[in-house]
């Protein structure tokens, strides 16, 4: 019994961090698998002009999710809790963070493109001279 006890806890504790960081696990396997989603399931993928590069498939993704029981989406005008930021917010910060992580791996990353939206402006800068 004893040695099912560690693996059994660790188990416990990756399902638990799974289930509430569910858009965040949506986002990350999206960044990971962009090229793939974006080249075999982006609707879009036959009109280049729109840029999508899969963001649709992320937006149904994390529409779906919060759509389930137990999450909430903010409406506009509402307050915002800060501890359960709803998923436009998600999305953009999930995209700012694409840039530096490509970097690291080295990946090429796309030239940037003038976003709009709330935190566009806090998280897109990345500190970094062209």
């Amino acid at each position: 019994m004893t040695r099912l006890a560690l693996p059994l806890r660790l188990v416990l504790v990756l399902v638990t961090a799974a289930s509430t960081q569910g858009l965040l696990l949506a986002q990350g396997a999206w960044l990971v698998n962009q090229e793939w989603i974006a080249n075999t399931l982006c609707v879009n993928r036959d009109r280049p002009e729109l840029n999508c590069d899969g963001k649709c498939q992320l937006a149904e993704r994390m529409k779906h999710m919060s759509e389930m029981p137990g999450t909430h989406v903010h409406e506009a005008g509402e307050d915002h809790d800060h501890d359960h930021p709803d998923p436009a917010t998600l999305l953009e910060l999930a995209m700012s963070v694409r840039a530096p992580v490509a970097e690291r791996l080295g990946l090429p990353v796309p030239p940037p493109r003038a976003e709009s939206g709330p935190a566009a402006g806090l998280f897109l800068d990345t500190g970094r001279e062209a």
